[in-house]
């Protein structure tokens, strides 16, 4: 009798959005935190190394990073223009984006800046405004 074989099963890919928080203020996570408690958010920080994790739904976070990109040419211009002071990434999944939306605004508020798309042109704002 041969053996059958099990088919694998695949689970769903979540799609992650990858974005910023350009803050006009040089702040660091513990400015944030304080700014998402404000708010009535909980979050867990992780101080040393610029780090947080927001929960905003059941399973889903929003991971906060001071970021250490060398920004170059038109980005470094736009920030610049802009008087971006410091810049942290943001990641969530996708079907989490919505439920993030109060996070994102008490983010935008502790930095006096915005959180906006990973993009050409950081676009669209999600939250806060230069």
């Amino acid at each position: 009798m041969a053996k059958m074989k099990k088919k694998p099963v695949k689970k769903p890919v979540r799609r992650i959005w990858e974005g910023f928080l350009l803050c006009r203020k040089a702040v660091g996570t513990e400015e944030l935190a304080e700014a998402l408690a404000q708010a009535g958010i909980v979050c867990e920080c992780w101080h040393e190394m610029q780090v947080m994790e927001i929960p905003v739904a059941e399973g889903t976070s929003l991971d906060v990073e001071r970021s250490e990109i060398a920004w170059e040419g038109e980005d470094a211009i736009y920030l610049e223009n802009h008087d971006v002071a410091c810049v942290f990434e943001l990641t969530v999944p996708e079907d989490g984006l919505a439920a993030a939306g109060k996070a994102f605004a008490a983010l935008a508020a502790g930095g006096r800046g915005v959180v906006c798309e990973d993009t050409e042109d950081f676009q669209p704002v999600l939250a806060g405004s230069f």
